[in-house]
């Protein structure tokens, strides 16, 4: 299990934002995309995200595609298109601000 991770029953039945930003990881998703002007690849993104860590890029994709795009695309935080663009639904500045206030919540 990832941690600080939460059932999406108990995500969609609250249904805020902040509870999917819980995870560490889906946090990072978010700041990378604000960082990047919204949108890039599903490529750049995985490989941002293996940066210090020692889990492959197969790995990583394979989390994106079964867990946390899917979780934070309920959230209507962003889209993954099917040419493999991952962009933000809301702006970049609103995106970091909900990680600034999760991750100080958890402080």
């Amino acid at each position: 299990m990832i941690a600080n991770d939460r059932s999406s029953d108990d995500e969609k039945s609250i249904g805020a934002p902040e509870i999917v930003l819980q995870n560490d990881r889906r946090r990072e998703i978010l700041s990378y995309l604000a960082e990047h002007g919204g949108e890039v690849g599903l490529s750049s993104l995985a490989l941002s995200l293996t940066v210090g860590g020692d889990e492959t890029l197969s790995a990583i994709i394979e989390q994106l595609h079964e867990c946390h795009l899917p979780r934070l695309a309920a959230h209507d935080l962003l889209v993954h298109e099917s040419d493999g663009t991952v962009r933000l639904l809301i702006e970049p500045d609103r995106a970091e601000e909900l990680v600034v206030r999760v991750e100080a919540e958890g402080d």
